[in-house]
């Protein structure tokens, strides 16, 4: 009876260790979110030029991706710190974070997304059209259904194409659209 007693005793113990452990982690994760945020918010508020808050911001994004791999946030975070670092100028660190995603995160919603944000790095950032039009192509292969998919056509129609060539063929449509539709 007494060892009986005792296992019982032990078996609650662990029990109870393991319930504190996993709420203490889910706490720690909250709380993590909630400084993620509130960085989120501030980073709103400054100047683009002020990449110091960017980085901050980048790091905890990655540290919480790494210490909670399984959250669905991980691979979220991981593409806000892609396209920050891209906007930062940090194009290889980029195209880097995106292709892990797509490597670590196969089957998550932010692949997609990881995988259209290189091909545009290619085609905007790197003017590398041959790998930009491979990537958008795969992409629209990978994922026919996807909402970046048009997005995806319209670059493969544009690619290669001066921006000032583009912004004077959509004046052109404008124009030709506002006669036709007596707006002139």
């Amino acid at each position: 009876m007494r060892t009986t007693h005792l296992k019982f005793t032990i078996a609650s113990v662990l029990l109870l260790a393991g319930l504190t452990f996993v709420t203490s982690c889910s706490f720690f994760q909250k709380r993590k979110i909630k400084q993620i945020s509130k960085m989120e918010r501030m980073l709103d508020n400054i100047p683009m030029s002020d990449t110091t808050l960017a980085n901050s911001l980048v790091e905890a994004y990655q540290k919480f991706a790494e210490k909670y791999p399984k959250d669905t946030l991980s691979p979220a975070f991981l593409v806000r710190a892609g396209t920050i670092m891209l906007n930062n100028g940090k194009t290889q660190q980029a195209m880097d974070q995106f292709r892990y995603i797509m490597a670590t995160f196969p089957t998550s919603p932010q692949a997609p997304i990881s995988h259209f944000m290189l091909a545009f790095t290619y085609d905007n950032y790197l003017r590398d059209f041959p790998i930009a039009d491979t990537l958008y192509n795969r992409f629209m292969r990978k994922y026919p259904n996807h909402d970046l998919r048009d997005d995806a056509e319209n670059a493969l129609n544009y690619l290669g194409r001066a921006p000032e060539d583009t912004i004077h063929e959509f004046q052109a449509l404008n124009e030709e659209d506002s006669i036709r539709f007596g707006y002139k």
